[in-house]
């Protein structure tokens, strides 16, 4: 989420400020990225359908990794901002939960 978001203001500007256009080239800027195809992509369930259990949904989730290594490389630097953002939040979240499993 993080990821797309950033892309769609990089891509806002070479759309000339077209906010669909953008998020739809953020978008498959970061599925090639990704290496996300139709068949692992994640997919919802129709409004009249009831939710699957969580675990069920892990167990059919595609892990796999295919990331397209020469983008990686040529957009390390941007992933990494990204990632390091996040990597602060998460071990912020981690430490409080700690404290908040030892209260209790």
């Amino acid at each position: 989420e993080a990821c797309l978001r950033e892309a769609r203001q990089i891509f806002r500007m070479k759309s000339g400020g077209d906010k669909m256009k953008a998020k739809k080239m953020a978008f498959q800027f970061l599925t090639k990225l990704l290496g996300v195809t139709d068949e692992s992509a994640p997919y919802t369930s129709s409004l009249m359908e009831s939710e699957r259990p969580v675990d069920n949904v892990r167990m059919d989730c595609d892990d796999s990794i295919h990331l397209d290594s020469q983008m990686a490389h040529d957009q390390m630097n941007w992933v990494r901002k990204i990632a390091k953002q996040w990597c602060h939040a998460w071990s912020f979240v981690r430490g409080f939960h700690d404290i908040v499993q030892k209260g209790n």
